[in-house]
C-alpha cells in the first residue's frame, strides 16, 4: 500500500481515487463499529437532509447556543444499517464532508470523545507571551482541517486525539501530496491514554503552518498542470516561476481562498504574469467589496476566449 502523503508513520494511502470509497472496503480493514462525522457547513440543513433520508444524526455541539453555527456545525452517525451506510458513502464520493472513525468503546464513548475535541488549546502569542494559550473551535469534522494538522502533531497529540480509536478514514484532496482517502492510525499503542484538553504548541503550530503553505503550493501546481496539458508543454521550473510570482500577487491582492489561487495561477500562466500587472485589473481586485470568487470567473471566461481567438 502506498505510503500517505502525509509523511507520518501513522498514515498510508487507502485509495488515490476520492470517488472509489465504499463501506466494503473499510469493513475489510476493521472489526470495530464504525460511525461518521459530516460537516454541516457543507449542506443547507444536513439534519433536516439526513431525517428526510430516515437517517437519525446527532449534534457534537450544546443545545440552545447559535442556531446557524450548530446547522453548520459536526453530526454524528451511527453506521450501523445497510439504508444509513449506502446514503453517507453517497454523500462522502460527492465532496470532502465526512471522517470515518473506527471505534471499539461504542457509540457514547466516541460521541464524548468528539464534543471534547471540539475545543483545543492554542499556543498564542498575546501580551508579547510566548506561552500563553487560549480556547478555540477544532474543526475536527473537517477533512481539510484534518489533513493540515495531523502530520504536525507528535505522538502524545496524536494519542490524544485518536483516543480508542482503531482507525479513521478521510479525503486528503487539498492538502495532500498524494490525494484520495487515507487510512490514518497510531504507529504504536500507548498503555495509557494522555489525559487533560489537545494542547497544540507554538512548535506544533508552526508544523501546520508550513504544511498548509507547502499543500497549497502542490495543489497550484497541480492545477496548473492540468489546465496547461491539453493546450502547451510548460516545464517543472515554468511552473513554480508561475507559482512563485502568482501567489506573490495573490498576497497583495487579497486573494485568499486555495481555489482562487489556482485559478489566479493559471491566469498568471496564459498571460505570461500581465494579469498581476494590469493597473485595470488590479484596481478592480482590490476596489471595496470585492468579490474574487466572481471577478476571478469572469477573468478566466475573457482569458478563454483569447486563447481561442489564438487558436490554442
Amino acid at each position: 500500500m502506498d505510503s500517505s502523503s502525509f509523511d507520518r508513520p501513522f498514515s498510508e494511502t487507502f485509495s488515490e481515487d476520492p470517488r472509489s470509497l465504499s463501506f466494503r472496503q473499510l469493513v475489510t480493514v476493521t472489526s470495530a463499529p464504525l460511525f461518521a462525522v459530516l460537516d454541516g457547513s457543507q449542506f443547507d440543513d444536513l439534519e433536516d437532509d439526513l431525517a428526510d433520508a430516515g437517517i437519525s444524526s446527532r449534534s457534537l455541539f450544546l443545545d440552545g447556543g447559535d442556531i446557524a453555527m450548530r446547522r453548520d456545525g459536526p453530526w454524528f452517525v451511527r453506521l450501523d444499517k445497510d439504508h444509513v451506510r449506502d446514503h453517507i458513502e453517497r454523500l462522502a464520493l460527492e465532496k470532502a464532508c465526512v471522517v470515518f472513525w473506527a471505534y471499539p468503546d461504542g457509540e457514547e464513548a466516541l460521541w464524548k470523545h468528539l464534543r471534547r475535541l471540539n475545543k483545543v488549546r492554542v499556543a498564542t502569542e498575546k501580551g508579547g507571551s510566548r506561552d500563553a494559550f487560549e480556547w478555540v473551535l477544532f474543526r475536527h469534522f473537517d477533512p481539510n482541517v484534518l489533513a493540515q494538522t495531523l502530520p504536525a502533531f507528535d505522538e502524545v497529540q496524536f494519542s490524544r486525539f485518536l483516543g480508542s480509536a482503531t482507525v479513521l478514514f478521510l479525503p486528503a484532496d487539498d492538502y495532500a501530496e498524494r490525494p484520495g482517502w487515507h487510512k490514518v492510525r497510531r504507529a504504536r499503542a500507548f498503555s495509557t491514554l494522555p489525559k487533560g484538553p489537545l494542547t497544540l504548541d507554538a512548535a506544533t503550530m508552526q508544523r501546520i503552518r508550513e504544511r498548509r503553505s507547502g499543500a497549497i503550493r502542490q495543489g497550484i501546481k497541480r492545477y496548473i498542470r492540468t489546465m496547461a496539458a491539453d493546450q502547451w508543454p510548460v516545464s517543472e521550473q515554468d511552473i513554480d516561476t508561475v507559482v512563485d510570482r502568482s501567489e506573490a500577487s495573490a498576497r497583495e491582492l487579497g486573494i485568499l481562498s486555495g481555489e482562487n489561487r489556482k485559478k489566479w495561477a493559471w491566469l498568471d500562466l496564459v498571460s505570461d504574469g500581465n494579469f498581476g500587472r494590469s493597473p485595470t485589473v488590479r484596481a478592480h481586485l482590490q476596489r471595496p467589496g470585492a468579490d474574487h470568487d466572481w471577478d476571478i470567473n469572469t477573468l478566466i471566461s475573457l482569458a478563454k476566449k483569447e486563447l481561442n481567438r489564438d487558436g490554442r
